[in-house]
């Protein structure tokens, strides 16, 4: 599946958005993400894998406390492609 949405609440920054879309045909080359926290204000980051991991690139002009999603992102999309691969 191309495009999947994730949602967190933080305790402190409260409901966020997470909507991930395949970047690169026909295999994943990375992922773009559109990180929605109010209806305001967004922000976008693309993801490759690196290591196993998915990391977030050119984190220059990112908030902190997105930075510090990383990990829960990467985790979403290992499981996101480990359902995929089942469904198929």
């Amino acid at each position: 599946m191309k495009f999947f949405t994730e949602v967190f609440y933080d305790t402190k920054l409260g409901v966020i958005e997470f909507h991930f879309e395949r970047a690169g045909n026909p295999s994943t080359t990375g992922y773009d993400v559109a990180v929605i926290r109010s209806t305001s204000k967004t922000y976008n980051v693309t993801m490759i894998e690196l290591n196993g991991r998915w990391r977030m690139i050119d984190t220059s002009q990112l908030p902190n406390w997105l930075i510090e999603f990383e990990d829960l992102l990467s985790d979403s999309i290992k499981a996101h492609l480990t359902r995929t691969a089942v469904a198929n």
